[in-house]
């Protein structure tokens, strides 16, 4: 299993820090999907992220 997370900021000025530390949290809460490996991205307004289970 694997697992994904995101969001679009509403604010074009949202520091990148604040959405890097909630989309750290938001992938923390999936880790059970993947606990294996993690990624993010951060981009614009839009942060994405996911959990990767190894087989």
């Amino acid at each position: 299993m694997c697992g994904i997370a995101g969001f679009i900021s509403k604010s074009k000025d949202a520091p990148v820090i604040e959405r890097e530390i909630k989309l750290d949290k938001m992938c923390k809460i999936i880790t059970y999907r993947g606990p294996d490996e993690q990624g993010t991205a951060v981009e614009g307004r839009a942060a994405l992220g996911m959990r990767r289970l190894s087989i």
